[in-house]
């Protein structure tokens, strides 16, 4: 059985692809005994079989799978899964690339820790990561939790990002229904949140060993998916594994940081989202009209002029630090 799984789920994404299998086959010499790596073609239209078929001719360990029909993220996804034959797992958005030294010192830690999951800290780049990205700090390395309700709070609304995740099968639970989460597009949580919840040890990694090209998703309604979707996640671990205080402390993110700072990016129009024509306030409303949280954060990030909206959540903290204290003194739920 070898050491690490990286299994690329792709769809008409071929140049975004080969930057991605050159990032990791040119790190591969060395580790071969210990590396699969699986490309599993959700029956794409371009060239992408041409360039997995290259990149197959130049590293033997590279598996490629070609559906002969598209049957979507959420089922590619999990195929990837159920495809891979090694002690840890890897789903990684043919996008993302991995930095160079990365592969070494991933492998290092997988060879010298036991774990049921690491988190990988991601730099994040639009077009081009060799310009973008500022070399990865030596001084930066990784930091082992016991706790996984900690390691939950540590990684955040990043559990969603499945490049960053990876999980030990050998310690995964039997009796997960992969499928719990199928076409939520958050399909990935069914096996990264359980193998925490399950987890002895967890490593955050701090070190950039990866980077994600962001602006670069589409096909999804983003906030039917990390509004609706992701806070009917929330509950059902609310349920099975995860902590109530947990739980608060992810709503409590995404009230206070994550949706008013999306919500400024698509204002200011540096990324576009498949909402389009429909109310953000709406949906968010829909699930969080009863929180205190959502009217004083992210109303005001809809509504308010953009200059003021910047203007706001520069003081964000502070605001937050202060309805904290205030909510204490209340005891608000």
């Amino acid at each position: 059985m070898k050491l690490l799984t990286i299994a690329i789920p792709t769809y008409n994404r071929s140049a975004c692809l080969a930057e991605c299998l050159e990032q990791i086959v040119k790190q591969l010499p060395g580790h071969e005994d210990d590396i699969e790596i699986i490309v599993s073609d959700n029956c794409s239209t371009d060239d992408t079989p041409d360039v997995v078929a290259r990149y197959i001719g130049r590293s033997s360990v590279i598996r490629s799978i070609r559906n002969s029909n598209n049957i979507g993220a959420d089922n590619n996804f999990i195929q990837c899964f159920e495809l891979s034959e090694s002690v840890f797992f890897m789903l990684m958005g043919d996008d993302d690339v991995l930095l160079d030294g990365g592969m070494d010192y991933l492998l290092g830690i997988l060879k010298q820790e036991q774990c049921s999951s690491i988190f990988l800290r991601a730099s994040a780049f639009i077009k081009d990561f060799r310009k973008e990205i500022v070399s990865s700090d030596p001084n930066r390395t990784y930091t082992i939790y016991n706790d996984p309700q900690e390691f939950i709070k540590k990684i955040n609304i990043n559990a969603t990002f499945i490049s960053s995740n990876i999980i030990n099968k050998l310690d995964f639970p039997a009796d997960v229904d992969l499928r719990r989460f199928y076409g939520t597009n958050l399909v990935q949580l069914g096996w990264i949140i359980p193998s925490i919840i399950n987890a002895k040890r967890c490593i955050y990694v701090d070190r950039a060993v990866l980077a994600g090209r962001v602006f670069n998703s589409g096909n999804f309604r983003f906030f039917q998916v990390f509004a609706v979707n992701f806070n009917k996640v929330i509950e059902y671990f609310s349920h099975n594994g995860m902590a109530s205080s947990t739980c608060d402390y992810l709503i409590h993110h995404l009230l206070t940081e994550f949706y008013p700072q999306r919500i400024y990016t698509i204002r200011t129009k540096q990324e576009t989202y498949d909402d389009e024509g429909e109310s953000i306030f709406d949906i968010l409303q829909a699930t969080y009209r009863n929180s205190l949280l959502f009217w004083i954060f992210v109303v005001p990030a809809i509504f308010l002029p953009v200059s003021f909206v910047k203007i706001f959540y520069k003081c964000e903290k502070k605001v937050y630090k202060r309805y904290n204290k205030i909510a204490k003194l209340f005891k608000w739920s």
